[in-house]
């Protein structure tokens, strides 16, 4: 017989902090300040998922340095990771911030993972600096796990993951990636066909924060 029940197990999702490390060392000569950006990312995630993230590309990273002038800033600097990494930048003195990022901060979807780094610094004449910054994910990476007894009873199923600002993401039966989506309220909504009757069920919204990897556990009612 058929479980007409559904609930969602684990709603409020398992949060994973993915971090990337250090970013920015130096190898710098004397006359006016200089600095080498040695950029590095990876992810930390110590979650069992259908599907391993990919690693983000280093070298696709954009790197941009602003000039900062009290509450004003100028942009003086931008490439490619690639084109940049172990090559000296010479700068005058003065006060500076430094942007890396990867992705589009306004996209979602399965393969748009944004990360961003930030850290202001200072430039002194004939002197070489070191610069250390964090690059995090940015948006919030989800997953949608469906449990052994919900693919047994039901003949199709899918869930779709929304956010507050209207972004939405479906993960069909046979779905394996992990998706991202802006930071904010999320819900997930489960639809399944069970004895030739659609089924809905819709989650409360939570809120989450960049940086958290979200998993949702779909099953039906073992009760």
């Amino acid at each position: 017989m058929k479980r007409e029940g559904f609930f969602l197990a684990c709603l409020s999702g398992l949060l994973i902090p993915m971090s990337c490390t250090q970013l920015l060392d130096d190898n710098c000569v004397t006359g006016k300040g200089e600095v080498t950006l040695v950029l590095s990312a990876e992810r930390d995630l110590s979650l069992t998922c259908k599907s391993a993230p990919a690693e983000v590309p280093t070298d696709d990273f954009q790197v941009e340095i602003f000039k900062v002038e009290g509450q004003s800033e100028v942009r003086l600097y931008r490439d490619s990771y690639a084109a940049v990494k172990d090559t000296p930048i010479p700068l005058n003195a003065g006060d500076y911030r430094l942007l890396a990022y990867y992705g589009d901060p306004d996209a979602y979807g399965f393969d748009d993972p944004y990360y961003e780094a930030e850290t202001s610094f200072s430039v002194r004449p004939q002197s070489s600096e070191r610069i250390s910054a964090v690059a995090r994910l940015e948006n919030v990476m989800v997953t949608v796990a469906f449990g052994d007894t919900l693919r047994e009873d039901c003949e199709e199923y899918y869930a779709v993951v929304r956010s507050g600002d209207g972004a939405e993401l479906e993960f069909k039966m046979d779905e394996t990636r992990s998706g991202y989506m802006p930071a904010g309220m999320i819900s997930v909504e489960l639809y399944a066909l069970t004895d030739g009757k659609w089924m809905y069920y819709a989650g409360p919204s939570t809120e989450y924060s960049p940086n958290d990897h979200v998993v949702f556990r779909l099953e039906t009612d073992l009760n």
